[in-house]
């Protein structure tokens, strides 16, 4: 009778165990890892459509975990610049928590609003930010519209 029941108990244990750990996937886990990027921006003042700037380059965005089960931290590297952000995750979709930024226009550094989302969808990450200013006074000042684009391919 021993070893029916010995043999009963690491039966279920087994089973008990198995499903114990399939329920725990964390689905951010996909994200995880180094993103070789391509980025471009362009500046415009006011309602015009003209750029009155242009950027590109090249760098690395990395995602790991965060504290909470909808967050990865970003790390973003491009020569001469590197920051880390928490987004937050819902599904392949994330925003970045970061409200703010500063804006360069004509040799001036300006406070801006700003606003970054982005799609992970298999090895390929697309991120959309807008940092948005208004140049020469709070009041009756010109809006200027800083709008980056960050594509990539998980390395």
């Amino acid at each position: 009778m021993k070893p029916t029941l010995i043999l009963s108990f690491l039966l279920l244990f087994g089973l008990t165990g198995c499903n114990k750990n399939n329920s725990e996937v964390d689905p951010r886990v996909q994200y995880i890892g180094t993103f070789a990027i391509k980025y471009v921006s362009t500046t415009t003042v006011g309602s015009g459509t003209d750029p009155v700037g242009n950027d590109s380059g090249e760098g690395t965005i990395t995602f790991s975990q965060g504290n909470a089960n909808d967050e990865l931290v970003t790390v973003i590297n491009f020569p001469g610049y590197s920051d880390t952000e928490i987004a937050k995750v819902n599904g392949s979709q994330f925003t970045l928590n970061k409200t703010r930024n500063t804006l360069w226009f004509n040799g001036q550094s300006y406070d801006g609003e700003y606003v970054a989302t982005g799609t992970i969808s298999g090895r390929n990450l697309t991120i959309n930010a807008t940092t948005r200013a208004i140049v020469g006074g709070t009041v009756g000042g010109t809006q200027v519209i800083w709008t980056q684009t960050y594509q990539g391919v998980k390395q």
